[in-house]
């Protein structure tokens, strides 16, 4: 009934075969190398997107204390033909020339009212340029 040949407990042979084939390889080779070669091509683009972020962030922050500083000091904001300078670094404080990165001028000009000036402060970083103009309440005598 029962033979000693021990065939029933090998498994039974599988229909195809377990490998891939060289074709096969060579596809999901060059699908992994097209899909590399496009993330890499977009990181240079993103990280100069970055790097204009932060350059308008801080440029932003610089001016909008400058624009501050103006507004809550107690003399009066009056109207000058030469900009003041003042220089920041990194993280938008303000800091000695020598240790600046970003350089801004603050030009105070006339308004159709005289209790308003109008504020233009230009904001640079290597050959970045950028202006932001503000209206100030001018509330001195």
């Amino acid at each position: 009934m029962f033979s000693d040949s021990k065939d029933w407990a090998r498994p039974a042979p599988r229909a195809g075969r377990g490998a891939f084939t060289l074709v096969e390889v060579v596809i999901a080779m060059g699908i992994f190398v097209f899909a590399t070669t496009a993330i890499l091509g977009v990181l240079p683009v993103a990280l100069q997107s970055a790097r204009n972020a932060f350059d308008m962030a801080v440029a932003t922050q610089s001016a909008d204390a400058l624009a501050a500083q103006l507004e809550f000091s107690q003399t009066p904001i009056s109207v000058g033909a030469t900009p003041t300078t003042h220089w920041f670094d990194n993280s938008g404080n303000e800091v000695a020339q020598n240790l600046a990165i970003y350089e801004a001028s603050t030009w105070v000009k006339d308004s159709v009212s005289p209790n308003l000036r109008r504020i233009a402060i230009t904001v640079k970083h290597g050959v970045n340029e950028r202006t932001f103009c503000y209206l100030l309440f001018n509330n001195q005598p």
